[in-house]
């Protein structure tokens, strides 16, 4: 990592000229497996790069103006999109696919989009289908081929002598400080906002990023969550500079198969990707003997168990040993037997998951991010004798945490950020940010370390009869510590606190193959026997928390959480009134 040190590069587009400068090889990008394979030299990433560029040139586009670019994966065509546009002053615009019809039309009202990439032809009806031909006459480029739509080569240009004069000319006028793309995230509306980042913005983080996360010459990563997800863009930058081999990979039904067919060291994951991994790894653990499936259930409470790595005891050491020979080693197999490490960047991650992952060899760490200090703000570290499973660890060299008053009686406060990656500002705003911003998220500093602990969202807050305020998330994600609870929901009601509480269908089945039952989840709900199992787990959740904070009563339910059914929203965080509204009738079980 030594040629990190000269990393002067200001301008995002830069990054390219940088790798020619320091670095001697040029890990490949590739796109796919198997026969469908694409694969880029660094010389034709700067090809395609260009070809963007010349393609902006030639449709007249002018500096500051924005083109809308939606995709469900990862892909080698959004980097090209992204650099190519940067460089000639064009605002890309990374937009979810998974926005409801609601918010695609504020996005379009808010914005001045004057060009869209769609990843595929479903996305491209969508859109017609919501904003009609007749209001809809941006010219749109699908990035995978269909006769019926425009296809991104039809953009592409091949520069030619006075495509590159022009290029020297707007590179050489974009300054650190000018815009270089707009990130939208949720705003206090629940509708989104559009957060102007600079060129400062996101070198600043992503020079961090690739100094702190322990990436090698050579490594193998994968790139699967769309660049919409700022700290996904983020790490792929890092991975260039770095000079590793990056793989993107759909995330469809082969994603596990073909991460083991990669072999990476390191990937950025979502939770889903690891409950995915996480329920294949039971459902193969399930068809073996008893005796295997009660090592197995004794290697998963031992991994959940583990806690910082000065504080291990020489017996856990030895537990874990035979774990390791016996269960673990197969869980790294099955990511391709190099792993080292994977990052995940929401907040609701379990560091139950954080603790099992890294017990078994993988060391899974989480950061907070946030769009308008462009992605990540602080990392959980993946040197051992810094990690605390209970936060989202330091903040990053450069940046400075604080928690501002009024803080509450647990010293949870708003979160204030200074840093070189803070927003200019909100996009149709006038405001400007001036490297501060104070954040709408509840946190504290740990009083030995400064590692950040978040709480929950300040306009979530929940008032209690005594006048009392507390954070529900905080609640949430201690409940999500219980190996039985998926996702769930803290609600006031007249008998006090009361969770709706989504459980997972892998530990049910482990359960109920465990006590020798052969029930369907529907019974198993109903069984007295789990319910006492599952009353019993928020009751030692519940020694936890402080008297105001603990919960009173339970409701539970089989179904998951997800985007699909409405329970989840673009930025997978919970639609709060929805999941009451739709669960609020359940039988209720009392806790206290």
């Amino acid at each position: 990592m030594e040629q990190l040190s000269t990393m002067d590069w200001r301008r995002l587009f830069d990054i390219l000229l940088h790798q020619e400068i320091e670095q001697n090889s040029y890990n490949p990008i590739y796109e796919g497996l198997g026969i469908n394979q694409s694969v880029y030299p660094r010389t034709s990433l700067r090809d395609k790069v260009l070809e963007v560029s010349a393609g902006a040139i030639n449709k007249g586009l002018k500096r500051n103006q924005q083109i809308g670019i939606f995709t469900l994966n990862s892909s080698v065509h959004s980097f090209f999109l992204d650099l190519g546009f940067q460089q000639v002053g064009v605002c890309p615009v990374f937009i979810n696919p998974y926005y409801n019809d609601d918010e695609f039309q504020h996005i379009f009202n808010l914005l001045e989009l004057k060009i869209l990439f769609v990843e595929n032809k479903h996305i491209y009806d969508r859109i017609h289908q919501l904003l009609g031909d007749d209001k809809f006459n941006i010219p749109i480029y699908c990035i995978e081929k269909h006769n019926e739509v425009p296809h991104i080569e039809e953009f592409l240009t091949t520069p030619l002598a006075h495509h590159f004069e022009q290029f020297e000319t707007n590179k050489a006028a974009i300054h650190e400080d000018d815009l270089a793309t707009i990130v939208l995230t949720a705003g206090t509306e629940n509708l989104p906002k559009a957060v102007m980042l600079s060129h400062k913005n996101l070198c600043s983080t992503i020079k961090q990023i690739a100094r702190i996360i322990p990436l090698r010459h050579n490594n193998r990563v994968v790139s699967i969550l769309p660049f919409h997800h700022i700290v996904s863009r983020q790490l792929f930058y890092a991975y260039i500079i770095n000079d590793c081999s990056i793989y993107f990979l759909k995330n469809n039904n082969l994603l596990l198969e073909n991460i083991k067919k990669v072999a990476p060291h390191y990937f950025l994951s979502s939770k889903e990707i690891l409950i995915q991994f996480y329920d294949n790894i039971v459902h193969n653990e399930l068809k073996k003997s008893f005796l295997r499936k009660s090592i197995f259930k004794w290697s998963i409470n031992l991994g959940r168990k583990y806690k910082n790595y000065d504080k291990l005891s020489i017996f856990y050491f030895i537990q874990i040993a035979f774990a390791n020979f016996l269960i673990f080693r197969h869980w790294r197999k099955a990511f391709g037997g190099k792993i080292e490490g994977i990052l995940v960047s929401e907040q609701t991650l379990y560091a139950s998951f954080s603790r099992l992952f890294t017990a078994a060899g993988i060391d899974l760490r989480q950061c907070y991010s946030i769009a308008e200090c462009s992605g990540m703000v602080s990392l959980n570290n993946f040197q051992l004798n810094e990690t605390n499973f209970n936060t989202v660890g330091y903040a990053l060299k450069g940046t400075t945490i604080e928690i501002i008053e009024p803080k509450d009686k647990f010293d949870n406060g708003k979160i204030a950020i200074q840093s070189e990656g803070v927003m200019m500002g909100y996009f149709g705003e006038d405001k400007l940010t001036k490297n501060y911003f104070l954040s709408n998220d509840l946190g504290r500093l740990t009083n030995r370390k400064n590692l950040l602990q978040i709480a929950g969202r300040a306009k979530d807050k929940i008032e209690l009869q005594s006048g009392e305020k507390i954070n529900p998330q905080f609640i949430e994600s201690q409940v999500l510590n219980s190996p039985f609870i998926e996702n769930c929901l803290v609600y006031k009601s007249k008998q006090g606190l009361c969770t709706i509480l989504s459980l997972f269908d892998t530990q049910i089945k482990i359960w109920n193959t465990l006590e020798n039952k052969q029930s369907d989840i529907d019974n198993i709900l109903n069984n007295d026997s789990f319910i006492e199992l599952i009353k019993n787990e928020i009751i030692n959740i519940n020694k936890q928390l402080n008297k105001p904070e603990k919960i009173t009563n339970i409701q539970i339910t089989k179904d998951k959480w997800n985007k699909d059914n409405l329970m989840l929203n673009a930025f997978n965080k919970k639609n709060r009134v929805h999941i009451f509204n739709q669960y609020n009738h359940l039988k209720i079980y009392k806790i206290i």
